[in-house]
């Protein structure tokens, strides 16, 4: 994995570097520039609405919608199209465009149902709900004593096992 952060920047400056060679310097810059205005403009648009969704599905024991995970991870295509490398711009693409988008919808849903089944899976959120964090960590996870370093007024919120399973709605 550390080797992943060593070859990819210097795969994407030699990505970069021959794109620059095949056309010109404006046209990358304006190829950067542009998909990263669409990126933010993406973000804006799907972003918030797709984390309070899920922090609320998630503050409830449930998984997100399908919905709900489609916004992040078209959310997270948007973020990939901010980074400046043809590689995130491709990968960034695949994640908005419908059909590779719902396939890592699918996978996305698939391993939470794991962590969750295997209790690994925490939400972190704050007293009033403003803030959002999901994590994975192990089944049995370690005390930590109490200090002033690590009190706060967040609130842990453990999904259950028994979450899994869909619950039918009542309208």
């Amino acid at each position: 994995m550390a080797l992943l952060f060593v070859l990819l920047p210097i795969v994407e400056i030699y990505a970069w570097y021959e794109f620059i060679q095949v056309y010109s310097f404006w046209d990358a810059f304006l190829f950067c520039i542009t998909t990263g205005l669409l990126g933010m403009g993406i973000i804006s648009l799907v972003g918030r609405a797709a984390l309070k969704s899920m922090q609320e599905s998630l503050r409830q024991n449930q998984l997100p919608e399908s919905m709900v995970m489609n916004r992040g991870v078209t959310m997270m295509g948007g973020i990939f199209l901010i980074i400046p490398g043809l590689f995130s711009k491709f990968f960034g693409a695949l994640l908005i465009l419908p059909g590779t988008r719902h396939l890592m919808v699918w996978y996305v849903r698939k391993f939470m149902s794991k962590q969750i089944a295997s209790g690994s899976f925490r939400v972190y959120t704050n007293v009033n709900g403003a803030g959002f964090s999901a994590g994975f960590s192990s089944p049995q996870p370690k005390e930590r004593e109490a200090s002033p370093r690590n009190l706060s007024n967040n609130n842990v919120v453990e999904i259950k096992p028994q979450s899994v399973e869909h619950k039918p709605k009542n309208d």
